[in-house]
């Protein structure tokens, strides 16, 4: 299992190759709504994990990605799964509640507009995350625990 990645795509698990994420982004925008997260492995646990019967490696989530039409909701982790919630910029225009309801990342209640991006923009900034190994710096980010 070492340098394989995991994807879900629509509640769908693969183990993947780093080559492969690609694919599944690539596969992912052309569908009008879907959910889309990305880990990978993160190394061998402790001993005394194992025996307790957790998985006998750590998994490094990398994002999360939620959207619906053209808003997207989409969160970057760190190593410790902190979120970084990508946040939209003032010109765009807002999305409708019913929208940001279907891209709440489980929540409750609607997605907070401001934290609903396009969906575009949202698909180049997994791009470039993968290809830089870190979040773009040309978005903004409101930190979540």
């Amino acid at each position: 299992m070492v340098n394989e990645w995991f994807v879900e795509l629509n509640e769908d698990e693969f183990m993947v190759s780093p080559l492969d994420v690609g694919q599944f982004i690539d596969k992912a925008e052309l569908l009008s709504k879907g959910k889309l997260w990305v880990g990978m492995d993160g190394g061998p646990r402790p001993w005394w994990h194992r025996f307790l019967g957790t998985q006998k490696r750590y998994v490094d989530s990398l994002f999360s990605l939620e959207w619906s039409s053209d808003a997207a909701a989409l969160i970057f982790h760190d190593e410790n799964w902190s979120e970084y919630r990508a946040l939209k910029n003032e010109e765009c225009a807002p999305f409708s509640e019913e929208i940001r309801k279907e891209i709440s990342h489980g929540e409750a209640n609607a997605a907070d507009d401001s934290e609903c991006i396009e969906k575009a923009m949202a698909f180049k900034a997994i791009r470039e995350a993968l290809e830089k190994g870190d979040r773009p710096n040309w978005l903004n980010y409101k930190f979540v625990k």
